[in-house]
This record gives structure tokens, sequence and C-alpha cells, in this order.
């Protein structure tokens, strides 16, 4: 690999997005909806550390804490926005994108 290709392979960064809610919140998400809709969650230096946090996300949020911490609190970012169900999807389809992928472009 040439030093140029690999400097900008190193550039690329993931982002830890999540699909928007439905205008009518039901069924909760729209999983189909063009990927620059979607949520960012959280932005990661390697594509392994954010499906690491999507895996260490549904683990929490199925466990007896987590749901219990999610009636207390809300979701992972402290609001009530949608029900555990619909939370629980919005995690089941997160995605690690690149920062570079070209559906990011509107």
């Amino acid at each position: 690999m040439k030093p140029r290709h690999s400097a900008a392979l190193a550039l690329v960064g993931w982002y830890l997005m999540v699909p928007p809610m439905t205008p009518d919140g039901a069924p909760y998400i729209d999983a189909t909806a063009p990927i620059y809709t979607w949520e960012i969650v959280k932005n990661f230096d390697r594509a392994k550390d954010c499906d690491a946090t999507i895996e260490k996300m549904w683990r929490y949020t199925a466990s007896d804490e987590g749901k219990a911490n999610y009636r207390e609190h809300g979701d992972w970012q402290g609001r009530y926005t949608i029900p555990y169900g619909g939370y629980l999807l919005r995690i089941a389809n997160a995605q690690c994108v690149a920062s570079n992928d070209a559906r990011l472009a509107k």
C-alpha cells in the first residue's frame, strides 16, 4: 500500500447510527430511511470499537439492569422518546457507518 493510501484510510472515522423514528410513532422506527437521516449516537476511530459498542448496548439494554434503568431514566440520551420496544428496535437496527460513506451525503 502506498503511504498516501494508508494516510487516507487513517482519516476515516466511524459513526454508530440508529434509524429515525417514524412520524406517527408506530412501528417506532424507519429502518428504510436514507442513512443521512439516521441519528449519530457516537463517533469512533475504529470500526471494531463501534461494533463492540452496539453489542454492549444490546446486551445491557436486554438485561434486567438495563430495563430498570430505562424505566427510571429513559433512553441512552436520558430522554423518553420512544417506548421500550422501539428503543430495542433502534439498537437492533443500529449500524456502524464510515464517515466517508457516500450514503451520508444528502
